[in-house]
C-alpha cells in the first residue's frame, strides 16, 4: 500500500509506479513532489460473465433412475460428474448440484438430498472479493461438501414397475426446496438447471412407446408451467434429459428401456424448442455409453451461453470509494458518469447485479424481476448503455476512501 507524504521525489517515483502496476493507470506518475499525498488505486477487469465481482450462480438437480434397471451407467456418471464439476469451477460458476430420484417409496416427503456439491470459493457470507451475500444462499457447512466421493449420484436403489411419476416427484421436490432452510439448495437468485437420467418413462404424460395425447399432452403442460412457476420465467429453466429412445429389451448397458419421449419434449412447453435435449442437439440416448458425457459437455457449453446473455447492471466494491476517483470504461471506451447512459454511485446497498437476459438471436431483453446474484457492498450502477451484456468488457479503476 502506498503511504501518504513521501520523503522525496524518487520514492514518490517508486511509489507511483507502484500505482501504476496496480491500476494500469498512466497517469499515477503526474505531479511527483515533496509531502505529496498519493492514494492507493484499485482496478479490476475481465469480459461480464468473468468480472471477479460476478459470480453467476446455478442450482442443478439431478434426477437418477433409482429403480435398479440401469444400476451400471451410474458408475459411468459418477465418473464423468468430475469432469462436468471442474469445468463448472473453471467458468466461475457459484453452483449448488442435489439430487432427487425419480421413485419415492409411498408417504416419503419429496427432497433434495443432503449433501449438497456446492463451490467451496463462493459457499460463503464473504466471497473471494470481499463482498457479501445473503445467508439464505448458503448450504449449511454440516450439509454441504465440495468432494465428489462424498456425493453420489445413486444412493439407493428400489425394484419398482418401468413407469413413475418422474415429473411430480420432481416439481414436488423443488417445491419444497423453495422453503428448505435445512439445505438452502433452491436459491432464488439463480438458473435452474434439471437433469433426468433414466431408462422408464412418466406414466401420467405417455404410454411407454412414447405416445403423448390428449391428457398427456395436458399434464406435460401443467408440469412445464409448474418449473417455469419456480423461477417465474422460462429464460432461468433448463431441462436436460438422457432418456431411452425406444423400447428395448436385454440391453447390455441398460437392460429394458421404455421411451423417454415426454422428457425430450418437455422443451417445447418450456423454451419453445423442437423435441430435441434442450440444446438443438439429437435426443440422447442413456442406452449409449457416451450419451451422459456427451450431455454434461454441451450443458456446460449451453450455460456458458445463458451467462452470455445476462445483463450486468451493477459492480458492486467491498470498499467504499472515492466518487470523484472512479473511472470506468466499457470495451476501452470511458463510460461518463450518467444517470441515463453513464454510472451512478449509490452507496452501501443489497442489490441483483443481473437485472435481465438478452435473446443471443433475436436481440429481445427479457426482464429478470427480482433480478441473478444478489450482493451487498458499494454499488456503482450502470445505466442505459453503460450496461454490460456477455462479453463486454469493463475496466474500472477508484480510490478507496
Amino acid at each position: 500500500m502506498l503511504k501518504p507524504y513521501q520523503s522525496s521525489v524518487e520514492t514518490c517515483l517508486r511509489a507511483s509506479a507502484v500505482a501504476m502496476m496496480i491500476a494500469g493507470f498512466a497517469g499515477a506518475f503526474s505531479g511527483c513532489a515533496k509531502q505529496q499525498f498519493v492514494k492507493e488505486q484499485f482496478t479490476a477487469s475481465a469480459s461480464a460473465v468473468g468480472f471477479r465481482y460476478l459470480p453467476a450462480k446455478v442450482d442443478i438437480l439431478m434426477v437418477p433412475d433409482n429403480t435398479g434397471s440401469i444400476n451400471s451407467v451410474f458408475s459411468t456418471v459418477q465418473s464423468q460428474l468430475s469432469g462436468f464439476v471442474s469445468g463448472l469451477q473453471g467458468q466461475y460458476w457459484d453452483y449448488h448440484v442435489g439430487r432427487s430420484p425419480v421413485y419415492y417409496p409411498a408417504n416419503t416427503p419429496r427432497s433434495v438430498g443432503n449433501p449438497v456439491l456446492v463451490n467451496g470459493d463462493y459457499n460463503t457470507n464473504v466471497l473471494p472479493d470481499g463482498t457479501t451475500v445473503a445467508a439464505s444462499g448458503i448450504v449449511p457447512s454440516d450439509r454441504a461438501t465440495t468432494n465428489l466421493n462424498n456425493f453420489p449420484i445413486l444412493q439407493s436403489v428400489f425394484q419398482t414397475g418401468n413407469g413413475d411419476n418422474t415429473f411430480s416427484n420432481t416439481y414436488s421436490a423443488l417445491a419444497n426446496a423453495q422453503n428448505d432452510t435445512y439445505t438452502n439448495f433452491l436459491r432464488q437468485d439463480a438458473l435452474l438447471a434439471v437433469i433426468v437420467m433414466t431408462n422408464g418413462y412418466d406414466i401420467t404424460v405417455s404410454d411407454q412407446y412414447g405416445n403423448i395425447s390428449g391428457a398427456g399432452s395436458s399434464n406435460l403442460q401443467m408440469y412445464a408451467n409448474q418449473l417455469i412457476g419456480l423461477k417465474g420465467t422460462a429464460k432461468l429453466v433448463r431441462f436436460y434429459a438422457v432418456a431411452s429412445y425406444g423400447v428395448t429389451t436385454n440391453d447390455p448397458y441398460c437392460g429394458t428401456s421404455y421411451s423417454g419421449n415426454s422428457y425430450f419434449g418437455i422443451n417445447q412447453y418450456i423454451l419453445g424448442l423442437p423435441k430435441f435435449d434442450g440444446l438443438g442437439n439429437p435426443i440422447s440416448n442413456i442406452c449409449n455409453s457416451a450419451a451422459m458425457a456427451n450431455v454434461l459437455s454441451d450443458i456446460q457449453t449451453n450455460l456458458n451461453i445463458v451467462k452470455q446473455s445476462y445483463i450486468y447492471s451493477n459492480l458492486v466494491l467491498t470498499d467504499q470509494p472515492v466518487v470523484s476517483s472512479i473511472q470506468l470504461t466499457k470495451n476501452g471506451a470511458a463510460v461518463p458518469q450518467d444517470d441515463t447512459n453513464g454510472w451512478s454511485y449509490k452507496g452501501l446497498e443489497t442489490v441483483y447485479t443481473v437485472t435481465g437476459i438478452q435473446d443471443q438471436s433475436t436481440g429481445v431483453i427479457t426482464q429478470l424481476s427480482p433480478g441473478l446474484n444478489q450482493r451487498t457492498g458499494y454499488v456503482i450502477q450502470l445505466n442505459g448503455a453503460a450496461k454490460m451484456v456477455g462479453s463486454d468488457t469493463p475496466n474500472l479503476v477508484y480510490e478507496k476512501q
